[in-house]
């Protein structure tokens, strides 16, 4: 079984002669299509991890992903502490809610070290006090 690799090469001439071309359509009246950002394209709700943004406080967070323009987000806890109480939770998500965000997620979570019920029921009860949709079976 062979692997066959293509490349493509782009030269300045090939990148002005398409720059030339576009602005040729224009000069004729001719729009190039803009982008449009489809909240959920195809079904696919595409959103942010917050964790991608965990150098930087929630509030901070909140403000880069609303200019991302998607309203789904997995939260982790950098940005909504699980070593919280319910109220702070609930808090914590009327931030993101008001920000027209809605929280997917909750990322990875670690029970391996958690030996009793409650301390397992813990991870349940933050993924409800925040908002989390509960799975449901296809």
């Amino acid at each position: 079984m062979t692997i066959e690799t293509r490349t493509i090469q782009t030269s300045r001439r090939s990148l002005l002669g398409a720059a030339a071309g576009i602005a040729g359509l224009s000069a004729i009246g001719v729009k190039p299509a803009s982008a449009v950002i489809d909240p959920a394209p195809w079904g696919i709700k595409l959103g942010v991890a917050s964790y991608s943004l965990r150098s930087f406080d929630r509030a901070k967070a909140i403000e880069m992903i609303k200019s991302l323009q998607t309203p789904w987000i997995s939260i982790k806890d950098v940005h909504l502490s699980q070593k919280g109480t319910p109220e702070e939770w609930q808090a914590a998500r009327k931030e993101f809610e008001s920000a027209g965000l809605k929280i997917t997620s909750g990322g990875n979570v670690d029970m391996v070290k958690d030996t009793t019920v409650q301390e397992i029921r813990h991870h349940f009860e933050y993924a409800r006090h925040t908002g989390m949709p509960r799975w449901r079976p296809m």
